[in-house]
């Protein structure tokens, strides 16, 4: 999370560095990839989705919280739910398949790229060519 949101200055540098197990040290600030975001006051939600799509408990609470505000009084969703017979039009379950989906296409794309790239080396190797 911290690559996420950053870290504040904790400890003293005298103390030395942290040490997990005894909870005592000193961590250096860093500057999180939201920076930006945070100094503009915008909230900003982390959603843990694993590779093969699964999501985090915190994350499927964050995204039903979601839905019931979208739900309440004077508040319009937006959400561009799919137009089949079969297409899911509750909130919550759209935006953990979407979500989901991410992940998986996402990780998948990953892989795809490696094979290629494996590919290309072992042609160049066959043939004496650069990758």
């Amino acid at each position: 999370m911290s690559i996420v949101f950053g870290c504040k200055e904790r400890g003293r540098r005298s103390e030395g560095p942290f040490d997990h197990g005894t909870g005592k040290g000193w961590v250096k600030a860093k500057d999180g990839q939201y920076k930006d975001a945070l100094n503009k006051r915008t909230q900003v939600n982390l959603m843990l989705v694993e590779s093969l799509g699964g999501v985090a408990s915190g994350s499927r609470h964050r995204v039903r919280r979601l839905g019931r505000r979208a739900e309440g009084k004077g508040f319009v969703d937006r959400t561009k739910y799919g137009r089949t017979r079969i297409s899911t039009k509750c909130f919550y379950t759209h935006h953990m398949q979407q979500l989901s989906k991410a992940a998986v296409v996402g990780d998948s794309r990953q892989v795809r790229r490696a094979v290629t790239m494996h590919k290309q080396k072992a042609w160049a190797a066959r043939t004496g060519g650069t990758a």
